[in-house]
């Protein structure tokens, strides 16, 4: 049976199904194309027994709400509903399809209907939640419950047609408002300052519901504001709200939760859910006529296999087709990087875009860029004639209005194909969506998924598609070290949303508030004072500066700390201007510089205007890339001629648009951080200078741990233009000196590698914190900075980070997040050819100067001192030991039992073990690895060897025969009593002044005591025993992993002590 028989068959026949899909895998076959397959099973939430129409009867009678009505609802939806009734907040976990909206429209339904009751709904923006939107207003209609949609420009438009007094009265009769929070918190400040300004006014006063959807979309900034505007809404209102979160990737519910409880009175539930979706087929189109080229490269076997540093599995792919096959972009780009010419893997996208015009579904197309997206939509068109009209581009080029119409033709299927870079890719739900087409992967595995998500969301679909094209330079990155390395990738666990009700953002908001409002008689909590006092705010007890703090809430805006409105940007080809979506001052500062590239609308920034005084950017000017004169700017053309010289340096011909459509120049703005030195405060970034990467087209081979890796040469051009504006923002900022001798590269290296460990093990997304390494004469600084407020630098367990980056294995896809994270770390990790292992070394390092800046409060003897936090970073380590005489037996020397511990900061290492006291024999193994252990630590890695005597413990060291720990305590002991007694303490009783010090912070422990100790031992020697009992061993372990603990801490107690004479 044929190929296209089977697929007509699938086409004419899916069963029960309503729609019906083109299986694309009968075609691309048919095509001559290979592609590697991966198969998603369909999901659905389990279902009660009750009816939507058994909650809200109105539905069956509407024919618009008429076919839910008689739908079961899923187990999550009916447990959210339940709690709800009962009065808790909700916060409802579940994934793409599985009807969140409806588990609250439901209550909401419900309680209006019998009695008046108020709710807003935030998303991220209206015109994104369209569908949404429709679905609320079609079951509120059924039911007579008015709905108005409100953000900005509405407010505008209803303001033009009704007036002010009109809008009011608009918003009075409404029992729910559906809203965005940019202009929610427009409202809330209006209402912090004067209460009855605010056009939600009514609303504010009795809440009796407040639903967040889709807080996996906003950042940790935006997060804040919301918890901090939940929390002044509460404290207007009436009636305290109940609060319903809905979310796919919330990491820590149960703190959002209490934080909730605490604000509105109510207890909360978390309900989890899994998420809806039906079977998906994943194609990943390889290339066409793969055995062809693979018999023409076979014939390279037999040259390469006899050279001897071919790598096995390039090797394996030419004498075997399916080997090759799982793998051809790695096997072309290897034998490319050792000179050979290789063919192309050719694909033909709209001989596979036009077959999907057959199907009853619509197909998403997404692409990098809009100009990319218009050019498939007009080739795509051209080839297919009179059905042309079946496609259509989607992006902010296009009109609202003309968006809109087509996203209603394509529910109609008026619309088979639409082609967009992101415009789809949240809240939009044509309902019909089928299959989603990636011409180039995104970078971010969240749009990746949010991509997906568009797809697959009704049952009458009996299967949905995924196909991935390879077409970028990020495509390549990831296919270039094997399909499996693109398997990884795609199955990378989304970035975890992390809401931190303790981040200081919150307490800004809210503390600014209570400053400026007339009704907000609440006092300023300690904290929030400090915090005040710390900016600069508050002065003394109760002067305030008054124009700082005017100057900070003025500028707190949802998605950015600056104006309300964004900088105007024009694109012009000389003949007509195009206006471009504005941009924030952040993206100002980052990416739109004059030099920086528009990959989005394939344009580059030529103009920045500035303000009469100079001082600020009030417009951008972009020009296509295909109209460019790069020799009418000096700025432009010194750049141009650098890129021309590095393309011919790799033999590669110069073409500036093709290689920016290719992803082989991108454009970074590098800029100076001035952040926050520890912990809270402002952050200023200025741009510094404009950078254009350039990758090579030509791969090269590079070994990395003992395995070949494909890689590209990078280049950085530097473009001399002068750069402009300054971005600020209050967030959380760390700046650490290092020692003199280390190497920055390394240190950025480090840095890298901890943050893609950050974003693999633990799920934290890779921009949440950002880092440099600087220097300043001859002094070096790591900084890191979160250019969003979060709190993670405050909330991470550097200790815990330290093992998790001692265990972990990295691997190739590693190297390609490596590129993502840092293109500089990237380009020294190949260039200095660089192992993993190295790489893990300066990794720990970070973490030690990073556990450096943690003190803590001890008091002694009534007097507080403050001293660092025990770590790695301190370079210390603590030595101690215990021998004991065995009882003689018939032998001539003499038998000793040695426990031994030490203590680095972090970790106690003991040992207990016999040995004889002769130098004709030699201490056990273990007792010789000890040795070798302590001289690596002061040797090597410069630590200071502490230990409570030194001429004691040598002499008890040169009783054991452990000579080199002898020679290393006489050469190298510090004696922390005689530490002890600079500082004025006198170490009589090191258990004394244990008792006597507090550090609330560490446990600090002596037991078992030394009279506990010395009876086990004494009990040994009477029962003329050799060997510790299980027990007994463990005892002296304790007590002397205790002691090491307890000598450390006593060092820096009397370093500290010194230090302050000193200073004194």
């Amino acid at each position: 049976m044929s190929s296209t028989f089977i697929s007509l068959i699938e086409q004419l026949y899916c069963g029960d199904y309503l729609v019906h899909v083109v299986r694309s895998e009968a075609f691309l076959r048919e095509l001559g194309y290979s592609f590697s397959t991966y198969v998603t099973e369909g999901e659905e939430p389990e279902r009660v027994d009750v009816k939507f129409c058994d909650l809200v009867h109105e539905l069956s009678s509407c024919p618009e709400t008429r076919e839910l009505a008689y739908e079961r609802l899923y187990r999550h939806q009916w447990e959210a509903l339940n709690y709800l009734e009962q009065g808790y907040n909700v916060i409802l976990k579940s994934g793409t399809g599985s009807g969140k909206t409806e588990a609250w429209v439901m209550y909401f339904l419900r309680r209006a209907k019998e009695g008046g009751l108020r709710a807003i709904a935030l998303y991220p923006t209206l015109a994104l939640a369209n569908d949404q939107i429709r679905r609320i207003e079609r079951y509120a209609r059924a039911v007579g419950i008015k709905v108005l949609q409100l953000d900005a420009p509405r407010r505008d438009e209803l303001i033009k047609k009704l007036g002010s007094h009109g809008l009011r009265r608009e918003v009075s009769t409404a029992n729910l408002v559906i809203t965005n929070p940019a202009y929610l918190l427009h409202e809330v400040k209006k209402l912090v300052l004067n209460p009855s300004r605010p056009y939600l006014y009514h609303f504010f006063r009795k809440l009796d519901l407040v639903v967040i959807d889709e807080l996996d979309f906003y950042g940790p900034r935006s997060l804040a504001l919301l918890l901090a505007m939940l929390r002044v809404i509460s404290m207007f209102s009436e009636v305290k709200p109940q609060v319903v979160i809905l979310t796919a990737t919330l990491a820590n519910p149960d703190d959002i939760g209490q934080y909730l409880r605490e604000v509105t009175g109510r207890d909360y539930r978390v309900v989890e859910g899994k998420p809806f979706h039906v079977k998906n087929f994943t194609y990943v189109v390889l290339g066409k006529n793969l055995e062809g080229i693979w018999r023409k490269l076979s014939d390279l076997y037999s040259k390469l296999a006899t050279r001897g540093d071919i790598d096995g599995e390039v090797l394996e792919a030419l004498k075997d087709f399916e080997k090759f096959r799982r793998n051809p972009h790695r096997v072309l780009a290897y034998l490319s990087a050792l000179g050979f010419e290789v063919p192309t893997l050719g694909i033909d996208l709209c001989e596979i875009l036009q077959r999907y015009v057959e199907d009853d579904g619509v197909t998403l197309v997404f692409t990098r860029s809009i100009a990319r997206a218009e050019d498939i939509a007009r080739k795509l068109k051209s080839s297919l004639g009179d059905k042309g009209e079946l496609v259509a581009t989607h992006h902010h080029l296009v009109p609202k209005k003309v968006r809109e119409e087509i996203e209603e033709r394509a529910r109609k299927g008026l619309v088979k194909v639409i082609v967009s870079p992101r415009t789809l890719t949240q809240g939009i739900d044509i309902g019909t969506v089928v299959r989603v087409v990636h011409v180039g992967l995104p970078e971010d595995v969240r749009e990746f998924y949010q991509r997906e998500g568009r797809k697959g969301r009704r049952r009458d679909i009996p299967f949905t598609e995924t196909l991935i094209i390879p077409s970028s330079r990020w495509d390549w990155e990831l296919l270039t070290k094997g399909s499996e390395v693109l398997e990884k990738w795609l199955k990378l666990p989304l970035e975890k949303t992390l809401v931190n009700p303790s981040n200081d953002y919150v307490k800004l908001f809210l503390a600014l508030a209570k400053l400026l409002s007339p009704w907000m008689r609440v006092p300023l909590s300690d904290d929030e004072v400090k915090l005040l006092k710390d900016l600069g705010v508050l002065r003394g007890e109760k002067e305030i500066n008054e124009r700082l703090i005017k100057y900070i809430w003025e500028r707190i805006n949802f998605y950015e700390f600056g104006p309300p409105y964004g900088v105007k940007r024009y694109l012009s080809d000389g003949t007509e201007v195009k206006v471009l979506e504005p941009i924030g001052r952040c993206d100002l500062v980052e990416r739109f510089q004059v030099g920086c590239i528009d990959v989005a609308n394939l344009a580059m920034v030529t103009d920045l205007k500035l303000s009469k005084r100079g001082r600020s950017v009030t417009a951008v000017l972009e020009q296509p890339l295909n109209c460019i004169n790069f020799y009418e700017s000096d700025v432009l053309a010194d750049a141009y001629e650098e890129y021309i010289l590095v393309k011919r340096e790799w033999g590669e011909e110069p073409n500036f648009l093709r290689d920016v459509v290719k992803g082989k120049i991108t454009s970074q703005v590098h800029c100076v951080v001035y952040p926050p030195r520890m912990g809270f405060g402002l952050l200023r970034k200025l741009p510094n200078r404009v950078v254009w990467i350039i990758t090579s087209e030509k791969p090269k081979i590079i070994q990395v741990q003992n395995r070949h890796v494909v890689t590209y040469s990078r280049r950085a051009i530097y473009v001399p233009s002068l750069c402009v504006g300054e971005y600020r923002d209050y967030t959380y900022g760390i700046l650490v000196e290092v020692d003199e001798r280390e190497d920055p590269v390394l240190l950025r290296l480090g840095l890298a590698y901890i943050t893609i460990i950050l974003r693999r093990v633990l799920g934290i997304p890779l921009e949440t914190i950002l880092y440099g390494v600087e220097k300043v004469g001859e002094k070096k600084f790591i900084e890191l900075h979160e250019p969003e407020a979060s709190g993670v630098l405050q909330l991470l367990d550097w200790s815990s980070i330290r093992k998790l980056v001692d265990s972990y294995v990295p691997d190739d896809l590693d190297l390609v997040l490596l590129s993502q994270v840092d293109e500089v770390a990237y380009s020294d990790f190949i260039s200095l050819n660089c192992s993993w292992e190295v790489v893990r070394e300066a990794a720990k390092r970070v973490i030690d100067y990073l556990e450096l800046r943690h003190r803590l409060r001890a008091v002694l003897r009534g007097r507080e001192i403050t001293i660092p936090r025990p770590s790695r970073g301190l370079k210390l380590v603590t030595f101690d030991l215990l021998i004991h005489e065995l009882p003689e037996e018939r032998v001539r020397f003499p038998r000793y039992l040695v426990a031994i511990a030490y203590f680095d900061g972090d970790e106690v290492r003991t040992v207990v073990e016999t040995c004889y006291g002769t130098t004709f024999v030699k201490p056990p193994e273990v007792l010789r690895l000890l040795e070798v252990e302590l001289e690596e630590y002061v040797y090597y890695d410069g630590y200071r060897l502490l230990v409570p005597g030194r001429d004691v413990v040598a002499r008890e060291l040169e009783v054991v025969q452990l000579k080199r720990l002898v020679k290393l305590v006489k050469e190298h002991g510090v004696d922390v009593y005689e530490h002890l007694r600079n500082a004025g303490i006198e170490p009589t009783s090191v258990p004394t002044i244990i008792e006597e010090l507090k550090v609330p912070e560490l446990e600090l422990s002596l037991e078992p005591s030394i009279e506990t100790v010395h009876s086990v031992l004494t009990k040994l020697t009477q029962e003329r025993r050799s060997e510790l009992t299980r027990n007994e061993r463990e005892l002296v372990e304790r007590y002397l992993a205790n002691r090491v603990k307890a000598l450390y801490v006593l060092y820096l107690l009397a370093d500290s002590l010194l230090s302050s004479k000193q200073s004194g």
